[in-house]
């Protein structure tokens, strides 16, 4: 809810790219991403691959409108 002002201001300016990139950052110190079993195996064993799928997984934001 801290964010949700910057959000409003960076949506507003079409300028969400600027907005997400440290909130990502800030998210993932506190929370890093944890690859299961199955990625690591998709990853061919590197827990450094699977776990950069997987952020990469969670960072995907796409826009969307609701239907009325």
């Amino acid at each position: 809810m801290e964010k949700y002002e910057l959000y409003k201001e960076h949506h507003n300016n079409k300028t969400l790219g600027q907005f997400f990139p440290p909130l990502y950052e800030e998210y993932f110190s506190s929370w890093p991403p944890t690859p299961t079993v199955q990625d690591v195996e998709v990853a061919n064993g590197n827990t450094a691959v699977a776990t950069s799928e997987v952020r990469k997984a969670e960072e995907h934001v796409r826009d969307f409108e609701l239907a009325a």
